[in-house]
């Protein structure tokens, strides 16, 4: 657990001073993101919607939106999230972890000690394992080859080719 806390704390450092050095009104990733734009998309600025859909999914103008403010002399950052500004970031690592110290010294109720904690009830399915994991959508399945004779669709443990004695 102190391993976990110290390198919570120390990545939490760093944020706080790169967010504490920006000089920019978004985070870097943000300000990465917007970037030029086009003007092949169909854009509302006073809803914040655009056709590509992207300006309401990551509530940062899509490149349509850059190309609409850029047109009409608009400031991007008025139509970013506010969760991406600096403001926020510096907020979001704005707080100290503290180190929880030596289990001996907590100070615990008798009400918490008293209690038994048990793992959750877990059933188990029925049916036999599955040996293959479920790939996801728009993964291709990638036909095995076997090492030992050349053939696909299985690996050398599964193998059904006869091994030679004297190779």
């Amino acid at each position: 657990m102190d391993g976990i806390i110290d390198k919570l704390r120390e990545w939490f450092c760093k944020r706080r001073e790169e967010a504490a050095a920006t000089n920019s009104r978004l985070t870097k990733w943000a300000d990465k993101v917007v970037r030029n734009g086009d003007l092949d998309g169909h854009v509302n600025m006073l809803e914040k919607t655009c056709t590509c859909r992207e300006f309401q999914l990551e509530q940062l103008p899509c490149v349509h939106a850059v190309a609409v403010c850029r047109h009409r002399d608009f400031s991007i950052y008025d139509y970013c999230s506010h969760y991406y500004s600096s403001d926020a970031w510096v907020l979001a690592y704005s707080e100290t972890i503290y180190p929880v110290g030596p289990q001996e010294g907590w100070d615990v109720s008798g009400d918490v000690c008293a209690r038994e904690v048990h793992p959750p009830l877990e059933k188990r399915s029925s049916g036999r394992p599955k040996n293959n994991r479920i790939p996801s959508r728009g993964e291709e399945k990638v036909p095995r080859k076997c090492s030992r004779c050349g053939g696909r669709g299985h690996n050398r443990l599964k193998c059904m080719t006869p091994m030679s004695l004297h190779e």
